[in-house]
């Protein structure tokens, strides 16, 4: 497993770690779906910091931007920040946010936790 989540009040935090694919995020995303505490959450915030993104393929993940979409459509407060500090990563993260079109002012990428922080409870 290349990530761990943290559950907290009112949020979920997807930490991933090392070398990860597409596979390790849709284990990630279905995981937390799949959890009763969810969809109690006002916001999904998923770090990047720590991994490496070289094999995975944004548009493969189609899959996953129709639950984060779902989540972002269903819930109206509900926001995903990504948090990201390589260049590569970040690059990951915005084609990501794209996949979204209108959508998008309620996700988006951020360098810091507490940049992260501050956008989602505002």
């Amino acid at each position: 497993m290349a990530y761990s989540i943290i559950w907290n009040i009112k949020s979920v935090h997807i930490d991933y770690y090392g070398e990860i694919d597409n596979e390790n995020i849709k284990s990630a995303h279905y995981e937390v779906n799949n959890d009763e505490r969810f969809y109690d959450c006002s916001h999904l915030i998923l770090d990047i910091t720590k991994c490496n993104m070289d094999k995975v393929i944004v548009p493969e993940l189609i899959e996953i931007v129709g639950l984060d979409l779902g989540s972002l459509i269903v819930r109206e407060s509900f926001k995903i920040a990504m948090i990201a500090i390589d260049p590569d990563n970040i690059e990951k993260a915005l084609d990501y946010i794209n996949l979204f079109n209108k959508y998008s002012c309620k996700i988006n990428v951020f360098n810091s936790i507490d940049d992260a922080n501050s956008w989602l409870n505002s």
